[in-house]
C-alpha cells in the first residue's frame, strides 16, 4: 500500500463528494463507516461509485452500527455519535499512518453547533496526541457552508452529483419525501442547479 497522509471520511453523500473534489488523491485513503442507518447499503454503493471515479490511494470500511438508531421518523444519532464516529476514524488514521482526517460536515451559520464541534475536535486531537504521541489533525473544510453553498462549490468543480446518495430511506431510488431529500431539493433549487438524481425521474402531471 502506498504511503497515506490523509484520511477522508466519506459517507457517499453530497458533502463527501465535494470534499473529495477538493483533494488530490495521492496519499489519500477513504473510510466508510457502517453506522446502522436504514439506507446503509445504498450509501455504501455511492461511496464505491465515488471511489471508482476519484481513485483514492486506498479505501476501507469499518462497522460501527450502534452509532445510529431507528426512530419513528427515520434514523437518528446515538448519544455522542459524532465523537464515536471521529474516534473510529482517528484509530484508523493512526493504523494507516495518516496525520490528517478530513471530515466533510457542514453547519452553515449555526454558530452554536460549530462551536460544539470545534470543542469536540480539540478534545479528540488532544486525546490522540496523549495516547499515540503523534499529532493528528481533523479538518472540516465545509463546516461554514450551507447545503446551498455546498452545491455551488460542487458546481464550480463540476462534480458528478449522480454519484452521491442523500436519501435516508431503504429504497434504492431517492424517495423525494424524507427530510434529507427535501433538504437536497431545496439546496439545488436555491443554487439554481439541476439535480440529475431527481431531474431524471418522470415528471408528474398536475
Amino acid at each position: 500500500m502506498r504511503e497515506i497522509h490523509t484520511l477522508l471520511l466519506n459517507s457517499g453523500g453530497m458533502r463527501s463528494l465535494v470534499a473529495a473534489g477538493t483533494l488530490g488523491q495521492e496519499g489519500v485513503a477513504w473510510l466508510y463507516v457502517h453506522d446502522g442507518r436504514a439506507s446503509d447499503a445504498h450509501h455504501r454503493a455511492a461511496f464505491v461509485r465515488q471511489a471508482e471515479h476519484f481513485e483514492p490511494a486506498f479505501r476501507c470500511e469499518l462497522s460501527c452500527e450502534h452509532v445510529r438508531h431507528e426512530t419513528q421518523g427515520g434514523s437518528a444519532g446515538a448519544p455522542l455519535a459524532q465523537l464515536q464516529l471521529l474516534s473510529v476514524a482517528a484509530a484508523q488514521a493512526v493504523r494507516l499512518g495518516a496525520l490528517k482526517i478530513v471530515w466533510p460536515i457542514s453547519c452553515g451559520e449555526d454558530f452554536e453547533v460549530v462551536s460544539r464541534i470545534t470543542e469536540t475536535l480539540v478534545m479528540l486531537e488532544h486525546t490522540a496526541q496523549v495516547e499515540t504521541g503523534r499529532t493528528l489533525t481533523v479538518e472540516t473544510p465545509l463546516i461554514d457552508m450551507t447545503l446551498e453553498q455546498v452545491v455551488q462549490a460542487g458546481e464550480q468543480m463540476d462534480v458528478p452529483w449522480r454519484l452521491s446518495r442523500t436519501c435516508q430511506s431503504s429504497s434504492p431510488s431517492p424517495c423525494g419525501e424524507c427530510a434529507s431529500c427535501r433538504q437536497r431539493a431545496a439546496a439545488f433549487a436555491a443554487a439554481h442547479v439541476g439535480d440529475p438524481l431527481f431531474d431524471a425521474r418522470p415528471a408528474q402531471n398536475n
